[in-house]
């Protein structure tokens, strides 16, 4: 009997863990033109992970860093000096993303010559993800489970939080209107609580066998 309360004790927690922190998965990235779907693969192998498209312009990251392709030439993006470059967003000759070197992470614009780095203000690291024109959008964060979402006009951050949701993470802005997604991830869900409560369940099965010795 006590082999089976530890086993669904055990099972429980990792079911538990398994379903609150994602596990990466190999993809194969794609572009679709309404008719044709062609795979798209960084040359060398590796993971190619497309993240935006203007025009014929896509971004993304691979295992080398960012890039840029034009739908002939693959061109490698890092950021110079740095240990990890992913470009997520692009508006003609404007590339935005993250970068990080030994001393921190930040959101960069890159617009083929010069890159800008840039950290939302009191906050230990910045992405960005889209941009259009002189907006561009993003998360942060001060290394905790809770992203903030922010606007950016190049002069003034502005403060983007979902009112329904814990961490806001805007992906894309086009004029006025702003795409992301957002996370009630300080309330536990039913499928929680039921793991949970299995658990605590088994541990009080097997305090009252220990108590019946």
């Amino acid at each position: 009997m006590k082999k089976i309360i530890m086993f669904f004790i055990f099972f429980g927690l990792v079911v538990f863990f398994l379903f609150q922190f994602s596990i990466p998965v190999s993809a194969d990235s794609f572009l679709y033109d309404g008719t044709t779907w062609t795979t798209l693969n960084y040359p060398g192998g590796g993971q190619t992970d497309v993240q935006g498209i203007d025009g014929n312009n896509i971004v993304g990251h691979c295992v080398d860093g960012g890039f840029l392709y034009d739908g002939t030439t693959w061109t490698l993006l890092n950021y110079p000096g740095g240990t990890f470059t992913a470009a997520y967003g692009i508006d003609g000759n404007n590339i935005v993303g993250i970068c990080a070197d030994s001393d921190g992470r930040y959101g960069f614009v890159y617009d083929g010559i010069t890159w800008t780095t840039l950290n939302y203000p009191g906050s230990e690291y910045t992405v960005f993800h889209g941009i259009d024109g002189n907006n561009i959008v993003g998360e942060h964060s001060n290394y905790s489970p809770v992203s903030r979402g922010f606007v950016y006009d190049g002069i003034t951050w502005t403060p983007l939080d979902n009112p329904w949701g814990d961490v806001t993470i805007p992906l894309g802005i086009s004029g006025n209107n702003i795409v992301g997604v957002f996370d009630k991830s300080n309330v536990p869900t039913p499928g929680t609580l039921l793991l949970v409560g299995s658990g605590l369940i088994g541990l009080a099965g097997l305090r009252r066998k220990f108590r019946t010795r």
